[in-house]
């Protein structure tokens, strides 16, 4: 008796597991042989590869294009004189130190801006 109550037991958790899992959004999907079922839905994270990888990509390209612009010499001087403030200032030129990437973007890039 005790080994039906607790198959009993397992199953009731199941249920209260899947339906808290549906009472968070669900979605339908009829299988091949026509039989509804009910799945819930995927959580999405929003901290994806994807968004990480473009922030990079803009950021390399927005320190490209600014040394594009200003030219080698005038920005690692702009970078010397935020060196020398505060903490935030410092870990900001750290940031936006010219690194080899940047310099040759910026190379490919000079040409097509004014």
């Amino acid at each position: 008796m005790s080994d039906a109550y607790a198959q009993f037991e397992t199953r009731c958790a199941s249920l209260k597991r899947k339906h808290s899992e549906l009472a968070k959004g669900y979605t339908a999907k009829l299988d091949s042989d026509g039989l509804i079922t009910l799945v819930p839905l995927r959580r999405r994270s929003y901290l994806t590869t994807r968004l990480i990888l473009g922030s990079v990509v803009g950021f390399m390209i927005f320190k490209s294009v600014t040394i594009a612009l200003v030219g080698t010499v005038t920005y690692q001087e702009r970078i010397d004189a935020l060196a020398a403030g505060t903490d935030f200032e410092k870990a900001a030129a750290w940031l936006m130190q010219a690194d080899p990437v940047a310099s040759k973007l910026a190379g490919v890039i000079a040409p097509y801006l004014p």
